[in-house]
């Protein structure tokens, strides 16, 4: 997708605000899957890519952890951002850290979209193909880009766009959350930081008259502006009344008043 637009946050977390030691519940993030156990998928203070909080997840063999942080817009492009470290390197290659959108009614166990997976073995992953190498103990800014009607998405590292418009083979519309997770490998820790959900917008709103011509023409219909915001109509600087008011973009940022 190319990012023609501007971004509205759904929802930015930089774990600053939780307890060390604890799950950031509080916040809306839930664990789906516990791995090695709830005492590691904690928040730690010793490892963070912004001061001086992250959150630290671990999973063990054959079990992973899963934690996700559900959220709803009808925008048809979402996004994410997160910030990844995976603290070693082995020759088992596994997944170890991941990031991506999430839902639970698509499978029994939960699905991954969009996903952005570091392996074991050093290598930085996304549909299947090796995107980058990276090195134990660094931090990575993971950014993803998802349109949901074309169920085409793009991913940026460390804001170099390394991957483009590769496909999404399930059904976008059940996405409710975003995941992050260590999965079922268990040799080391993956941490998370600077977190942010946010859904695009076009930069370019249009608005026509419908009929375009003529008296008859008292039809307004918008497209492309904000969506879910307040739209004010004005005539040679007065404010003119519109039906319905107050005038609310949909979803999409589309709108038809007289």
């Amino acid at each position: 997708p190319k990012v023609k637009g501007a971004e509205l946050t759904l929802f930015e977390d930089d774990f600053e605000s939780y307890q060390v030691g604890d799950f950031p519940s509080s916040g809306g993030w839930e664990m789906i899957f516990s791995g090695a156990g709830p005492q590691y998928q904690v928040i730690v203070d010793n490892v963070s890519a912004s001061p001086t909080k992250s959150l630290q997840l671990l999973g063990q063999s054959s079990w992973a952890c899963d934690t996700v942080k559900r959220f709803n817009t009808n925008c048809p492009i979402i996004g994410y951002e997160a910030q990844v470290l995976v603290e070693d390197i082995d020759v088992v290659d596994w997944p170890t850290g991941r990031v991506g959108f999430w839902s639970r009614a698509a499978s029994n166990i939960g699905r991954f979209y969009a996903l952005v997976s570091f392996w074991g073995g050093g290598t930085i992953k996304a549909d299947g193909q090796v995107l980058q190498n990276y090195t134990a103990n660094t931090w990575y800014k993971i950014r993803v880009i998802l349109n949901k009607e074309t169920r085409l998405f793009s991913v940026w590292i460390d804001d170099v766009l390394l991957l483009e418009n590769a496909f999404v083979p399930h059904d976008t519309s059940n996405i409710e959350a975003f995941g992050l997770a260590s999965e079922m490998f268990g040799s080391f820790k993956a941490y998370f930081d600077d977190v942010k959900v946010f859904y695009v917008f076009d930069l370019d709103p249009k608005l026509e008259l419908v009929p375009a011509t003529g008296i008859a023409a008292t039809t307004l219909v918008g497209s492309g502006f904000a969506p879910n915001s307040k739209i004010s109509v004005t005539w040679d600087g007065t404010p003119i009344p519109t039906v319905p008011s107050p005038l609310i973009t949909d979803g999409y940022g589309n709108f038809t008043a007289i």
